[in-house]
C-alpha cells in the first residue's frame, strides 16, 4: 500500500514538473515570437543592423535601446532638474527620512546667515555649477534615529559628524586627543 502511494506521489511530481516545463517553454516561445516580430519591424523601417543585434544578442540590444532613450531624454531631464530644484531636494530629504520643506530649508539658511553651524564657513543654499564636489553646498544635518533636523553644515563638518556616527563620547575623545597633542591647548 505504501509503495503505491509513493508511486502516485512521484507521478504527481513528474506531472507538475512537465506542466512547469511546458509553461516555461510556452513563455519562451511567446518571447521569441515577439522578438522576431520586432526584428521584422526594424528591418521594414530600415534598421537591419539593429534587427540583427536583436536576434543575436537580445540583452545587448536592450542595453543599447536604454542608452539611446537616456541620451534622447537627457536634455529634458537636465532642464527638469534645473526648473524643479526645490521639489527634487525635498524628495531627496524624504528618501533619507528627513521631514523638511524647501521653505523651512531657506529659513534655516537665513537664520544661520549662510554659515556652517559648526565651523562658520560660508555655504551655498543650492549647489553651484563650479562646486563639483558639493563642498560648499549646505547639507542638512539630522538625527538619524528621529529624523529631526539639527541645522545646516558644510560638506566637511557633515562628513566629520557622519564618520563619528553621532557618538558624542567619540567626539569628546577626539577633542581630548587633539588638545593633548597641542602644546597651546587650553584643555591641558
Amino acid at each position: 500500500m505504501n509503495s503505491i502511494k509513493k508511486i502516485k506521489e512521484r507521478e504527481l511530481k513528474d506531472r507538475k514538473k512537465r506542466s512547469l516545463a511546458a509553461q516555461e517553454l510556452y513563455r519562451l516561445k511567446a518571447k521569441e515570437k515577439k522578438r522576431l516580430e520586432k526584428a521584422k519591424e526594424l528591418i521594414e523601417n530600415g534598421y537591419a543592423d539593429k534587427a540583427k543585434l536583436l536576434l543575436e544578442s537580445p540583452e545587448l540590444y536592450e542595453n543599447i535601446k536604454k542608452e539611446e532613450t537616456y541620451a534622447k531624454n537627457k536634455p529634458y531631464m537636465k532642464k527638469y532638474r534645473e526648473n524643479n530644484k526645490p521639489l527634487i531636494k525635498e524628495l531627496a530629504w524624504k528618501s533619507k527620512g528627513i521631514i523638511l520643506t524647501f521653505n523651512e530649508y531657506q529659513e534655516m539658511f537665513k537664520r544661520q546667515c549662510g554659515k556652517c553651524k559648526i565651523c562658520n564657513s560660508n555655504i551655498n543654499l543650492l549647489k553651484d555649477k563650479d562646486d563639483k564636489a558639493n563642498k560648499y553646498t549646505a547639507h542638512v544635518d539630522h538625527n538619524h534615529i528621529t529624523g529631526t533636523v539639527r541645522g545646516l553644515l558644510c560638506n566637511d563638518c557633515n562628513n566629520g559628524l557622519g564618520r563619528f556616527k553621532d557618538n558624542i563620547q567619540s567626539l569628546k575623545n577626539a577633542v581630548y586627543y587633539l588638545s593633548s597633542q597641542n602644546p597651546l591647548s587650553p584643555y591641558k
